[in-house]
């Protein structure tokens, strides 16, 4: 029997995870906190480090696609869902690990 997949599973499935690329800009950073921010220095700290990097683009793609939190690609975002940039860090709502 073959399990078919959803169109969300095919979408995550096309790209790959930037964590695993020895490209990308944030790979053995001395404060990987940063691109968990809970001030807007480490925001703005992490989105430096972002903005030169090659594969900002798939770590949005990958964010959005995985729903994560944090800043990926030099953006910041709750759940998948990019935070708007007037909004910054307030009211973030990351849950409990």
């Amino acid at each position: 029997m073959t399990a078919t997949l959803t169109a969300r599973e095919k979408s995550i499935q096309e790209v790959p995870d930037p964590r695993d690329s020895p490209r990308r800009a944030c790979r053995d950073h001395p404060d990987p906190e940063i691109f968990d921010p809970i001030s807007p220095a480490e925001y703005a700290r992490a989105v430096e480090v972002c903005a030169g990097c090659p594969l900002a683009d798939s770590c949005g793609q990958w964010a959005f696609r995985h729903r994560e939190w944090g800043v990926w690609g030099g953006r910041l975002f709750e759940a998948g869902q990019p935070v708007p940039a007037k909004r910054g860090l307030s009211g973030l709502r990351k849950p409990a690990a």
